[in-house]
Order: structure tokens, then sequence, then C-alpha cells
């Protein structure tokens, strides 16, 4: 009884060991994620230089949250100010280049935050606060990290010095490179400061001589001369604005300065200033304008009814060409070209009348759709496609003749590139709502593994009978425990004496069935004797031995089946709950709930914005109608004028018509 017991624990103890590995994997294994500190930052970084500033600033405040930007010191809260600035975050970029100055600094960082803080005290008109802010600059330091900020600051204080008419402008001004279009800038604005303080002539030869330097300017980037410069910080491509800016500012040069050499009665240098503006610039339809004027003054009626024409038959309608039919009928009345004149009154009238019609039912019809669409804006607005220029307003192609004085306004471009960010935020929470979508499928999907997983696991314990291990294990303890206390060598034999002692059992039984009148069982007997004599010495002598490895076996098998047993209470609470689960499925709730309060948020700011930006577009659209009714009104009036001028002269021409007949029939 003993041996059986024996070798059947020895098994299930191999058994056992083998079963306590179904449960040691762990169900799931989680590892951090390991991010690179700059990362954040390079895309930040990344965005910022390419236009998207609300991108920029929302993942500076997701790098924020995740425990800031590491490694750069305070330059990234100087970046962000910048990028708010920019935005048009006035007041936060004050408070954070304010909360900025407080920590220790660089001196170049400390320079680009006093740089930052200046400009917002200048763009609040707080000229005071400015010029105190640009007096703590280190200018040396300044210009040499950072050129084009020391080439804007010198700006800067050429536009305070000159509002304040103070003599330091100049000195701003001469401190400028002299290709720098800084200073091409703080010229014109010098020379519009003197035509505000009545002094014509000044602001004549101011604007004459910016206008040659300008030509001079452009004539050296097309002779491609300034390859040779590259590498000189005033003539680098740095500090070189490009080729448009320079001759969009040389249009507005020469037009400013036509119009005052027409106030003047220098009508002949205006023609030949007009002249030299671009055709197909910004300034062209004003020029053709002025440039009509400019010709029936010298009356040279051709050219004026030339420019007349062809800024009559211009497709982007403005409030020149709004100006031309009528225009062009007074001219044709001012050649004492009566017949025309009265033709061309009455085509104005209809033209006007053909524009009333048309605004008022646009004006009518006017919604979102039709306002975008009328914009070029309907495919891009709120998309990172959309195109916005260095001060944050929005790039449009209108097409619709209403809303070009509209766009030029400060105000109705916020609006427009308000509602452009709220789209931005409205399709975020989209991607958000889609991403949260997601998280719902993988928790799903996570949630179904995990059940299919647990499943395999209790069918194959199932298949192990774990239970009954479990029992046995328990009935084997207390089987060496007795074997213990009653000291039982035969409990603890090895595998070669369990053998040897089974052999004797079996030749025992043998013994017992030979019948006694053998003539050798007695010697058998004897001989059988001597061998379980030397089994039990044998016995005896290894207990100690036999009894240790067993114990130590015993022990082993003890703690592989607590482990065993953690792990499989492990599995058994793993399918009653999931605390990961749970976790983010309440994360995915909460997420759903903020969510829902930031959609109702935008949702409410959209319809706003639309109020908005529809109001803007209503009230320009009733001021255009205005115009055009004050226009057909003067060409009604003006066609009844001619017409009764043609009406009192028709008896004189047929009285000198018929003399003449007369006279030619007298022989």
């Amino acid at each position: 009884m003993n041996s059986t017991r024996t070798g059947n624990s020895r098994r299930l103890l191999v058994l056992l060991i083998l079963l306590s590995g179904l449960a040691c994997a762990p169900v799931y294994a989680v590892e951090p994620v390991q991010r690179a500190q700059d990362l954040a930052y390079g895309r930040i970084l990344y965005a910022y230089h390419q236009g998207q500033a609300f991108e920029a600033l929302s993942l500076m405040s997701a790098a924020e949250l995740n425990g800031g930007i590491k490694g750069h010191g305070e330059h990234p809260k100087l970046v962000e100010g910048g990028m708010m600035l920019s935005y048009g975050m006035v007041e936060a970029a004050k408070a954070q280049f304010e909360s900025v100055l407080k920590e220790q600094l660089s001196v170049d960082d400390r320079n680009i935050a006093w740089f930052y803080l200046g400009k917002v005290f200048y763009l609040q008109q707080n000229t005071e606060q400015a010029i105190n802010s640009f007096k703590k600059i280190n200018t040396t330091a300044l210009k040499s990290a950072e050129p084009e900020k020391f080439y804007e600051l010198l700006y800067l204080k050429g536009q305070m010095a000159s509002a304040l008419g103070t003599s330091e402008g100049m000195q701003w001004q001469t401190d400028l490179p002299a290709e720098h279009i800084f200073r091409f800038y703080l010229r014109y604005n010098q020379a519009l400061a003197l035509i505000d303080e009545q002094k014509q002539e000044k602001a004549i030869e101011a604007l004459n001589n910016l206008s040659e330097d300008l030509k001079q300017r452009l004539l050296f980037e097309e002779k491609g001369q300034l390859d040779q410069h590259q590498n000189e910080p005033e003539y680098g491509p740095a500090a070189i604005s490009a080729r448009a800016e320079l001759r969009a500012l040389l249009d507005q040069s020469l037009l400013s300065l036509a119009q005052l050499q027409l106030q003047s009665e220098q009508a002949e240098t205006a023609l030949s200033n007009l002249k030299n503006i671009d055709k197909e610039g910004a300034f062209a339809a004003e020029a053709l304008f002025l440039y009509a004027l400019a010709a029936s003054q010298l009356q040279r009626y051709e050219l004026a009814l030339s420019a007349l024409t062809e800024l009559k038959e211009r497709k982007h309608f403005n409030a020149w060409k709004q100006q031309s039919p009528y225009a062009l009928a007074y001219l044709y009345e001012q050649m004492a070209e009566s017949s025309l004149a009265l033709q061309a009154y009455r085509a104005a009238v209809g033209h006007y009348e053909s524009i009333q019609q048309q605004l008022g039912e646009e004006r009518e019809a006017m919604n979102e759709d039709l306002l975008l669409s009328g914009l070029g804006l309907k495919n891009s607005i709120g998309q990172s496609s959309l195109v916005k220029d260095a001060y944050g307003r929005v790039q449009t192609d209108a097409s619709a003749f209403n809303f070009a004085t509209l766009l030029a306004t400060e105000e109705f471009q916020k609006q427009l590139s308000e509602l452009h960010e709220l789209y931005v935020l409205h399709n975020s929470l989209a991607t958000w709502k889609n991403q949260l979508d997601s998280f719902d499928v993988m928790l799903e999907t996570r949630q179904l593994a995990r059940r299919e997983k647990l499943q395999a696991l209790q069918t194959e314990l199932n298949d192990k009978d774990a239970s009954t291990w479990q029992q046995k294990t328990s009935h084997y303890q207390t089987l060496i425990d007795q074997a213990l206390a009653e000291e039982d060598p035969y409990f603890f034999m090895s595998e070669e004496q369990l053998a040897y002692y089974q052999r004797i059992q079996k030749t025992r039984m043998r013994l017992r069935e030979l019948p006694d009148s053998h003539p050798d069982k007695a010697s058998y007997q004897q001989r059988l004797k001597r061998v379980q004599d030397y089994f039990a010495w044998w016995i005896a002598d290894d207990y100690a031995v036999n009894r240790w490895r067993t114990v130590k076996q015993q022990k082993q098998l003890q703690q592989e089946m607590s482990l065993f047993q953690k792990k499989y209470d492990v599995l058994k609470s793993q399918q009653t709950t999931d605390d990961a689960h749970l976790e983010f499925s309440a994360r995915l709730a909460e997420g759903r709930q903020r969510l829902a309060v930031l959609q109702k948020e935008i949702d409410s700011a959209l319809q706003r914005s639309r109020r908005q930006l529809l109001t803007s577009v209503d009230q320009a659209m009733q001021q255009q109608l205005d115009e055009i009714t004050a226009y057909m009104i003067a060409s009604r009036e003006a066609l009844a004028r001619v017409s009764d001028q043609l009406l009192s002269q028709a008896p004189a021409l047929e009285a000198e018509d018929k003399s003449q007949a007369e006279g030619s029939e007298t022989p």
C-alpha cells in the first residue's frame, strides 16, 4: 500500500509542475510609451512656420498638459506668445510676455520678450509703454541674433516718432539698410504725414523721390544684380522684400503722388505717373479712373474715353468701375457731344437699374453658402488648405463685386478669420468624435478577444481537472505527514528500492503458491528471508536520505501549487471583472460628455459668427444699393437735362437746316 501511494505521488508531482504553467502567462501586458522630449516642440515649430497658428497653439497646450517642453529654456513660451500675437490674441500675448520677463532669461530671450511686449503696446496704440519696452532691448545683441527683428524694431520706432512728430523718425529711417522694405515703408508713411500737415509740395517731393528709388530697386532686382550680395545681411533674402511687395508699394506711392498732383493742377505730371502703375495690380482700377480725370482736365478726351472704356470692361467690379458708366456719359457731355452723352446716360440708367435689381435679388437670397462661394472659400473654409497672409487675413478670390469693398475692412477680415477658426474647431471635434467611436470598437474587440482567451484557458483547466489535482495534492501531503510521524522507511523508498521491493513481493507470492511438498521450497524461503533482511537493512540505511529527498520534492510541489492557485484565482477574478476595461470605458464616457459640451458651445459660437458675417454683408450690400441708386438718380437727372437741351436746340437746328436747303436751291 505504501509503495503504491509513493509511486502515484511521484507521477502526480511531475504532472502538477507541468500544469502550473497554464496560468503563469499574464492576460495583458502594457508597456509605457516613450517619447522624445524635443519631438513635440519640433511639431509646434513646423506648424507655426507653415502658418497654422491654431494648430501650433493646440500642440503647445497639449505639450504643457504632458509635462511641458524640456531642454529649450523659456524659448517655447516666447514662441507661444509670438503665435498668440500673430493670431490676434493681443491680451493673452501681453500676459505671456510679462510672465516670461519675470523669469531668469538669457540676453537674447529677454530681448525677444521685450520686443514682442513693445509690439503688443504698439498695436494697442499705447505709445508710451511701447517706447519704454523698446528702450530695455539690447539693440546690439538683437541685431546680431535676430537682424530682421532689429530692422522691424527700427521701423516701429520710426512709426511712433513720426506719429509723435519728433525728429527721431528720420534717425531710425537712416539706421535701416538703404534698400530694406521697412525703410521704404517709413518714407511712404512720412510722406502721408506731410499731407496731413497740409505740406503738399514737400509731400509731392517725398513721394516723387520714393517712387524713383523704388523704380531703381525693382530695376536692380530685374537685372539680377542682387545675386552678388546674397551673403550680406542687409541684402540677404531674409532682409529684402519680395518683388511683388515692392511693386505694390511703388504703385501705391505713384497713386498717392498723382492724387496730390491733380489737386495741385499738375495734370500732365499726374498722367505720366499714372501710366507707370501696374495695369494688373491692386490699384489699377483707381489709376484708370484718375487717368481719365487727368486726361479730361488736359482736354485729351480720347485718352479719357479709352481709360473709362477699359475700366468699364474690366472683369472684376469695384467702386471705380461702378462710377465709369456715369463718368463716361459726363465726359461726352463735356465734349459737347450731346447725342453721344444722351445715349451714354440712357445706357448708364439701364446699367444701374440692372445692377440694382440683381443686387436686390442677391441680398434677399444671401446665405452662408452663397457668401462662401462668392469668396471662393466654400471648399476650403475650416481646412488646412486655406491660405492666410502674414497678418492672419484669409486670402479670398472674390468674383462677386458685392464683397469687394467689404473685404478691405479689418472688421470683416476678423469675422471671416474667426468663422474659419470656428470651423477648424468644429472639424477637430468631429475628428475627436470619430476617434471616440474608434476607441469603442477597439474596446469591444479587446473585450471579445479577452473573453475568448479566458474561455480557452478555462476549457483547458477543465480538461486538466485542476480541482482533482488539488485534492490529490492535499491527500498526498496527508500521507507524507503520516509517514513522517510513523517513521515509515518504506514510504520514502527510491525508484530502485521500489522496484526491488516489488520483485520481493512477487517472489513471495510465487513461494506462497508453491506446494509444501516441493523439495526446494524450504531452501527458497531461506534465501528469500536473507534477501528481505538485506532489503530491510538497505531501507533503514537510506531512510534519512530518502526522507530528505521526498520532503524536498514535497516543498517544491507546494510552492508550485501555491503559484498555480494564485494564477488560478487571478484567472477566476478576471472572468468576473476587468478593471482596465472599466477604466477605459469611464474615460470614454467622460470624453463624450466633454465633447457634447464643447460641441454645443462651438455650435452656438458658429451661429453667432454666421449672423455677424451675414449682417456685415447685408449692410455692405445695402450700402452698394444706396450708391447705385444715387448714380442711377444722377444718370436720370443728367438724361433729362441733356434731353431738354437737345429739344431746345431742335427748332434752331431745323431752321438752320431749312435755310441751308433753300440756299442750295437758289440758282
